[in-house]
């Protein structure tokens, strides 16, 4: 398995996995980081938040998915140095009964990556996972090596969370047994009463042990992303990177993750 493939997944919808990756490839491309983005979502959020129009989607995940043309003709670069995107059209949503009777449909995003002469000269490769359990979050399940999971802290998105682990087990057993969960994101405001400092020495309630951390990002010690890339950029001279994306900063770079700690995560060394 290639390393560095990592699946940000949740089924719920609006929980800031599109914004989570978008944020973690512009920071790591800022500090020299050749990063991927396949955008893995029939909507194509990711797509259009690094400011690839419709009209230059017709060489998409799609495409390559349904092997009319080579997967690394996919690949595009965005107007961020170093960070490069395979877009998602609304075609895609169609690919699951396009597959129905393909038996290693979900082996198909992996043996496409493994087969791939540019993917390996990418340092990480994101995989913009679409807001349902379908067969696009398995195909990311089975050609990631990890899985980041944004979770908003609400009663009913640990339903959801529950949901997603066993998911998660179901492709470890079957499909992918190298795949691991390297974290939970905690998105958007995050109440007082919920306990951000459990580590993954402590068992959960629902399961035997919990082997992933929790980014604490709902406290006063976590790092704006803007700020973070306003340090980067000082450190480094680069341009702002708010300046050289089509959309204005605040429509994209909005999340709370605690990005300076996720990148360290991703051995940043400043």
């Amino acid at each position: 398995m290639l390393s560095n493939i990592i699946a940000i997944c949740n089924q719920k919808g609006g929980v800031g996995k599109t914004t989570t990756a978008i944020n973690l490839a512009a920071a790591l491309s800022a500090v020299g980081k050749k990063i991927l983005i396949i955008d893995l979502d029939p909507q194509g959020n990711a797509s259009t938040g690094l400011g690839v129009e419709y009209s230059n989607r017709k060489k998409s995940i799609y495409e390559a998915l349904a092997k009319s043309i080579p997967f690394d003709e996919s690949i595009q670069q965005t107007q961020l140095e170093n960070l490069y995107i395979v877009p998602s059209n609304v075609e895609l949503s169609g690919i699951e009964s396009e597959l129905a009777n393909d038996n290693d449909k979900a082996f198909i995003l992996k043996s496409l990556l493994s087969n791939s002469t540019t993917i390996k000269t990418f340092d990480y490769i994101f995989i913009d996972c679409p807001p349902a359990l379908s067969l696009l979050t398995v195909m990311a399940m089975t050609a990631a090596n990890s899985v980041l999971v944004p979770l908003q802290c609400e009663f009913f998105a640990l339903e959801g969370l529950s949901q997603l682990i066993k998911t998660v087990d179901r492709v470890q057993k079957n499909l992918n047994p190298e795949l691991s969960i390297d974290g939970i994101i905690l998105t958007l405001d995050c109440p007082p009463s919920i306990n951000t400092n459990w580590d993954s020495s402590d068992p959960d309630p629902g399961t035997s042990e919990a082997p992933w951390r929790i980014y604490n990002i709902g406290n006063n010690k976590s790092v704006e992303l803007l700020d973070y890339i306003a340090a980067i950029e000082k450190a480094l001279g680069k341009k702002a990177i708010k300046d050289m994306l089509p959309m204005q900063a605040g429509d994209v770079l909005h999340t709370h993750a605690n990005v300076d700690e996720l990148v360290e995560q991703f051995n940043y060394q400043p």
